[in-house]
This record gives structure tokens, sequence and C-alpha cells, in this order.
């Protein structure tokens, strides 16, 4: 889901890179994830994690109670995700690694990162 509004910065389409959450993650497929949530396998990367909700919404019938304890644990480290996306973006042109060499290119790239990351989280947290 890649939100380009409007033409305030030109961006090649193969230069921006989808700003999800996807890429980054740990996607050990061992169902265990730092945030203590409940899992039954699916791991902690976005795929595991979209398998553990679907899971949740399907146990609601036999526990209602636990399958909505258990999306909000999805949630939880679907939100570190992000966090980790977002460090990732920050050290891209202000890590150890770009250091104040960081040029124009660099950080126009990176800008446009920022804004199609806000803009979908925006989307998501003003969707109803």
């Amino acid at each position: 889901m890649n939100l380009h509004r409007g033409n305030d910065m030109s961006v090649p389409a193969a230069a921006s890179e989808p700003a999800t959450a996807t890429g980054s993650g740990d996607s050990s497929g061992d169902g265990s994830t730092s945030g203590g949530g409940s899992t039954s396998g699916g791991g902690s990367g976005a795929e595991g994690l979209s398998r553990r909700m679907e899971r949740a919404v399907g146990g609601f019938v036999d526990d209602p109670r636990g399958a909505v304890r258990e999306a909000d644990a999805v949630l939880d480290e679907a939100a570190r995700l992000l966090a980790r996306r977002r460090e990732e973006l920050r050290r891209g042109w202000d890590g150890p690694g770009a250091g104040s060499g960081a040029d124009t290119e660099q950080l126009r790239l990176a800008l446009a990162r920022y804004r199609d990351l806000t803009r979908q989280v925006i989307d998501l947290a003003t969707a109803s």
C-alpha cells in the first residue's frame, strides 16, 4: 500500500520503496513474541502477524475474550514492527554509515519514505 497523493515531490516509482513493515521484524515462525502475547505459531513477521490475527478472529466463537486478547497482542507487535521500520529509515540518513555525508538525493528519498509511511499511519489511525 504505497500512497502517493499529489505531486509535491517527484520520486521515481522504483526509487520509492514501499513503506510497510514487511521487510523488518523477526519471521522465525516459532510463534514467539517479545510482547508476551499468546501465540500458537505464526511468527512475528508481517505474514505471521496476519496469520495470528486470522486465528484470533476465527477463535472468537469459542473464546471471545481470548480472541480479543490475542488481537491486542498482534496489534502491539505490529506497532513494534512500525517502530523498527522508523529506526531503519532514520539510520538510512542519520546513522553511523550515513554520517553528515548524506547527499541531497539520499535525503530526498528519505523524506519521500517518511511522507509515505506517515500518510499510511494517519490513514490507519483515522479509519473507522
